[in-house]
């Protein structure tokens, strides 16, 4: 989760807000990006209300500035700014559940791969940026060391959930008939595109090729985060007092990291093989 500027003016979780992140069908690749790590880190956006009593239903994604009312259940992607999220509730409705099968996992899929590579990002900035911050800290390299433990247990758990809802395909799977008929023929596709691609796509996740991405961007950005750790004491002080200018050069570097990691994992998914 991002958004905010300052401890006075940040991202709200109300009281009693709940993820659901267990689904009927017995898995947890629902993770929801709320802000992206690019923007978030800069520590310039608008911040993001979430409505006491309300819940998220994952996945989804939440941009910057949404305002989702209390008692709101949101279900679906939040992807215009600054808007007011109030839905009335639906009338209560019933259909046939068919346990162990999935509609079209698509948008689960890029959903999931999209918060990777925001890890990923994400990593790459505690890893080239707050590194430097950190050592100069009592304790720092423990915090840095801690830091880096935290990121690489929520990577892994989410490689662990995806690999759980591969197996979980993999058991659908031998319902082929059903899943066309029930649903359609393009969501046993999507099934049957992951089921086939995960073992590389989780190849490709893990093999550390956010480090080759976009080296330029990061040289440049690097450079100038080093003239501000000379000059500044903190990190906040650090990121605060960068220029716009400054600011996008370093956004666009982890973009370029999370576009890159999740156009090419999708590429991969997307690939029918013969």
């Amino acid at each position: 989760m991002g958004g905010g500027t300052s401890r006075k003016n940040h991202s709200e979780v109300g009281s009693a807000y709940v993820h659901f992140n267990y689904t009927p069908q017995q898995d947890k690749a629902t993770p929801s990006l709320i802000g992206d790590v690019p923007r978030g880190v800069m520590l310039r956006e608008a911040p993001i209300f979430l409505g006491g009593q309300g819940a998220i239903a994952g996945p989804v994604q939440i941009a910057y500035g949404t305002v989702i009312s209390a008692g709101v259940v949101c279900r679906t992607d939040c992807l215009k700014e600054e808007m007011i999220v109030s839905h009335p509730p639906k009338p209560a409705s019933s259909k046939k559940f068919y346990p162990g099968l999935y509609g079209d996992v698509s948008h689960k899929v890029a959903s999931n791969i999209l918060y990777v590579a925001n890890l990923l990002a994400l990593r790459q900035w505690y890893r080239y940026v707050r590194h430097g911050f950190f050592v100069r800290e009592k304790y720092g390299d423990d915090l840095y060391a801690g830091s880096q433990k935290v990121l690489e247990n929520a990577l892994t758990e989410r490689i662990v959930q995806l690999r759980i809802f591969a197996k979980n395909l993999e058991k659908a799977a031998t319902r082929e008939k059903e899943i066309k008929r029930i649903f359609s023929v393009k969501a046993w596709r999507s099934q049957n595109q992951f089921l086939k691609n995960w073992p590389a796509m989780e190849e490709y996740l893990l093999k550390g090729n956010e480090e080759n991405i976009s080296l330029k961007r990061k040289e440049s950005f690097l450079k100038i985060m080093k003239k501000q750790s000379g000059e500044f004491k903190t990190y906040l002080e650090a990121v605060k007092l960068l220029t716009p200018l400054q600011a996008q050069r370093g956004s666009a570097w982890l973009n370029d990291i999370v576009q890159g990691i999740t156009s090419g994992c999708l590429s991969i998914y997307q690939h029918t093989k013969q």
